[in-house]
């Protein structure tokens, strides 16, 4: 038998890890993004972004939703020549945005811990926090790309918080033909079908269903193991009709390795 094979749905610039944690563990990725990211261009855009970064100083704390948040806001920063105020901690979404911010050398909140396979990495998990319990009166600093839920800040306000975001990328929806996801799963003929998809959002299963309802794929896909970072997304996937749907504790690549490894490697 040869190695396991998984289709990772992550977008370019976010896949790498997972692509690395998963080879060392000997299992092959296959890689069809279902999400592309692109930075804010427009004039307006632009000047809300430089408003915003030029008020650091002024914010209690920063919170980032994912890593490309992280990774927009340096390329910013650096193109507008400003520093990251070394008196404004952070917060974030997941060890792996943890690290994003580690390796900008930007302070964080001291209630930041190490990667925890067993914590999930969701809104819900940081407004959990004791640093966000008792915060009325402070201002607080969203950093993460345009739309996309809106729990944190509204929790945030209710506690008495003053919220602004920072919104600094867009994200797409790719476009594929149906025998490139076809092949991607492959579900070809002859084909031998990939042992599980590995979604990190709900965003990416959703662009993923658009292609099982446009492409009209065939129903053999809903036998492909899916795993899922969250009970929301696993929610998701039961709707769409998927027959074999494992919960990774977060959407870090360990957590999704362990995942792998307790239900599907065998």
């Amino acid at each position: 038998m040869g190695k396991v094979r998984v289709l990772v749905t992550r977008p370019e610039g976010q896949r790498d890890r997972l692509i690395e944690v998963l080879a060392q563990a000997e299992i092959d990725s296959q890689c069809l993004p279902m999400l592309a990211l692109s930075a804010l261009h427009e004039p307006a855009d632009e000047q809300a972004i430089e408003q915003q970064l030029s008020r650091l100083a002024e914010q209690q704390l920063a919170i980032f939703i994912s890593s490309n948040a992280v990774r927009f806001a340096a390329e910013k920063l650096n193109a507008l020549s400003l520093a990251w105020p070394s008196q404004l901690p952070c917060m974030a979404i997941g060890a792996t945005t943890a690290k994003a911010i580690e390796d900008q050398g930007w302070p964080q909140s001291r209630e930041s811990e190490p990667m925890d396979l067993h914590r999930p990495a969701t809104s819900e998990g940081l407004l959990a926090k004791a640093a966000l319990q008792s915060i009325a009166g402070q201002k607080l600093m969203i950093f993460r790309g345009r739309g996309g839920r809106e729990l944190l800040a509204e929790q945030l306000q209710a506690r008495g918080a003053k919220v602004d975001y920072c919104e600094l990328y867009q994200r797409h929806q790719p476009a594929y033909d149906a025998s490139t996801v076809i092949d991607s799963c492959g579900l070809a003929d002859g084909g031998q079908p990939v042992a599980a998809i590995l979604f990190a959002s709900g965003e990416t299963f959703s662009n993923f269903c658009h292609h099982i309802q446009d492409g009209q794929l065939p129903k053999r896909i809903f036998d492909i193991a899916v795993v899922v970072p969250s009970p929301r997304i696993y929610d998701l996937a039961q709707a769409a009709g998927f027959n074999r749907i494992h919960l990774a504790a977060n959407a870090s690549a360990e957590g999704f390795l362990a995942a792998l490894q307790a239900h599907i490697v065998v």
